[in-house]
């Protein structure tokens, strides 16, 4: 089950988070939960993860996909 959770963030800070969603190729509502997941794993409210790597980065997602 998703929860929206409305949140209110000043113009400088929704430009950073709009820069870096386009930055790592993701809608700015998934850059929010992936921060705030993030932020939540770091201070020990949810359990750690093991992903198999790390995010990929823009340069890996372009070569997997052949361009």
């Amino acid at each position: 089950m998703m929860t929206r959770i409305p949140i209110m963030l000043d113009e400088k800070d929704a430009l950073a988070l709009s820069r870096l969603a386009r930055h790592e190729y993701r809608d700015i509502r998934q850059q929010a939960a992936v921060i705030i997941r993030d932020e939540l794993t770091r201070r020990g409210m949810l359990p750690q993860e093991q992903p198999t790597e790390p995010y990929p980065q823009p340069l890996q997602l372009l070569q997997a996909a052949g361009m």
